[in-house]
C-alpha cells in the first residue's frame, strides 16, 4: 500500500526539502569544489503526491534522512586515497541504512521463530520456513569508501535500496513464481499437472520451498540431465511439500 498523503505530510516533506536544499546551497557556495562530491539538491514535485514510498516507514526514513543533513558540518566533504570524495552525510546515510535494514532482517526472522512456537502443523512448518528464509536474506554490508572509485558511492547507495528491503520480497516472489511456471511449462508442456497445482500456491510458499526440500529449487532447470527424466520426481516432491506446508 503506498503512502498516504495528507495535508500534514505535504508540508512536513515541503519543510524538509527546503532545509535540505538551503543547506546543500549553503556548503556549494561555501565549496568551489563541492560539485565533486555533493548530492543533488530535491524538487519537492518529486515528493510530494507521488508514489515514492511504499508506507509510512519509508516516508519517515526518509525524511529523517534529510534532516540529518541539515545539522552542522553534514555536507563536508570525506575523502579517500583515490582523491574521491562524497559528503559526510553520504556516508553516515550509508552506513546507517547497512545497519537499519540488516537488524529489520533480522527482527523479523527472529518474529517468526516466535510466532512459530504458538503453532502447530501446517501452520508452524511455513512459519519456520519463513523465518529461516528471512534469516537467510538478510546482508550484512559496510561502504568501503578506502576502495570507491568515482562511482563507487552512486553503485553502494543504489545497491542497498535492493538489499535487505523486505518491501521488494513480495515482488521478488511473484516473480519466482512467474518464472518458475514458466519453466515448468516450457520443459513439460503447458497443461503438466506440476503447473496446474502450483498456479493455485502462495508465491512467498513457492519462493521458500527450497528450505524445505532444496530438490524444489529453480536450478533443478539448469541441471545437464534431461528433464524429462526428473518429471515424477518433481511432481513427488511438490505433491509432498503441498500437503506437508499448503493444504
Amino acid at each position: 500500500m503506498a503512502y498516504k498523503w495528507n495535508k500534514t505530510n505535504v508540508q512536513k516533506f515541503r519543510n524538509a526539502i527546503k532545509n535540505y536544499n538551503r543547506a546543500l546551497n549553503k556548503q556549494r557556495r561555501a565549496d568551489p569544489y563541492g560539485a565533486v562530491y555533493l548530492p543533488e539538491n530535491l524538487d519537492v514535485s518529486d515528493y510530494v503526491y507521488k508514489k515514492s514510498f511504499e508506507n509510512a516507514r519509508q516516508a519517515n526514513d526518509f525524511l529523517n534522512s534529510i534532516r540529518r543533513a541539515t545539522r552542522k558540518g553534514a555536507f563536508q566533504p570525506v575523502m579517500n586515497e583515490k582523491g574521491v570524495a562524497v559528503s559526510k552525510w553520504e556516508l553516515n546515510e550509508a552506513k546507517l541504512k547497512a545497519r537499519r535494514d540488516y537488524r529489520r532482517v533480522i527482527s523479523a526472522a527472529e518474529k517468526a521463530r516466535e510466532e512459530a512456537k504458538k503453532m502447530r502443523g501446517k501452520a508452524r512448518r511455513r512459519k519456520l520456513i519463513e523465518a529461516e528464509r528471512l534469516h537467510d536474506m538478510a546482508t550484512e554490508t559496510k561502504p568501503d569508501i578506502k576502495n570507491w572509485g568515482r562511482e563507487g558511492a552512486k553503485k553502494y547507495m543504489d545497491a542497498l535500496k535492493r538489499t535487505n528491503n523486505l518491501e521488494l520480497l513480495q515482488e521478488s516472489d511473484n516473480r519466482y513464481k512467474a518464472n518458475y511456471l514458466k519453466k515448468l511449462k516450457e520443459v513439460f508442456g503447458e497443461d503438466n499437472p506440476i503447473a496446474k497445482m502450483l498456479e493455485k500456491v502462495d508465491p512467498a510458499m513457492i519462493a521458500a520451498s527450497y528450505y524445505a526440500d532444496p530438490y524444489l529449487d529453480f536450478q533443478i532447470f539448469y541441471m545437464d540431465d534431461a528433464l524429462e527424466d526428473y518429471y515424477e520426481s518433481l511432481l513427488s516432491h511438490w505433491e509432498m511439500f503441498i500437503n506437508n506446508y499448503v493444504s
